[in-house]
């Protein structure tokens, strides 16, 4: 009787331990997709905003005149203030990244930059334009969203062993992408 006894309580032990620990992962689980959802809309919400500046840089007249940039000017109002509309969506769904992967984990950092930034290149493209200040706001949010996908791909795809041994990509990196997208759109500072 004793032995059936021990067997029933070691079972019953067993039993325990295995809901708790299926608890535990379920919650682990559940926050890693909420993550994963929040990461995907505040990047496809970023993609769409530099679309909307890759468009209106992609409008830009080649022929500097001075009538030729007028009616660039007055052309891309609707591009311009459709980015505005664009960065508050972005800014909208930083809150939820900062909740879900902590306020000062790299990938929140990451997220909070990348809408400063934006909100930094919606402000330097609306007349009078400064290109110089421009370029660089530009230079700034490619490089921030770059790092907040870089880090929350860490956080949602990864192995526990791969988050701790992650090293966020080089500046070396982004400066390679900025010369390619430089040289590509005439952004050198020859133009200026």
């Amino acid at each position: 009787m004793s032995t059936a006894l021990v067997a029933l309580v070691a079972a019953a032990i067993g039993a325990g331990v295995t809901g708790l620990l299926q608890l535990r992962r379920d919650r682990v689980e559940t926050l890693r997709q909420r993550q994963l959802d929040a990461a995907d809309v505040f990047a496809a919400s970023t993609a769409r905003a530099l679309l909307s500046v890759k468009l209106v840089i992609d409008t830009q007249p080649r022929n500097r005149s001075d009538q030729a940039l007028r009616q660039w000017r007055e052309a891309g109002v609707a591009l311009r203030e459709s980015l505005w509309e664009d960065v508050r969506e972005v800014a909208g769904h930083g809150p939820r990244v900062e909740l879900l992967f902590g306020v000062k984990a790299p990938t929140s950092v990451a997220a909070m930059q990348t809408v400063y930034d934006l909100t930094l290149v919606a402000t330097h493209l609306q007349p009078p334009l400064n290109e110089e200040a421009f370029v660089w706001a530009y230079k700034l949010a490619l490089e921030a969203a770059m790092r907040f996908h870089d880090e929350a791909h860490v956080v949602v795809a990864s192995s526990w062993w791969s988050r701790r041994r992650h090293r966020s990509i080089p500046d070396q990196a982004y400066n390679e992408m900025m010369k390619n997208f430089e040289a590509k759109y005439g952004l050198t500072n020859s133009t200026y």
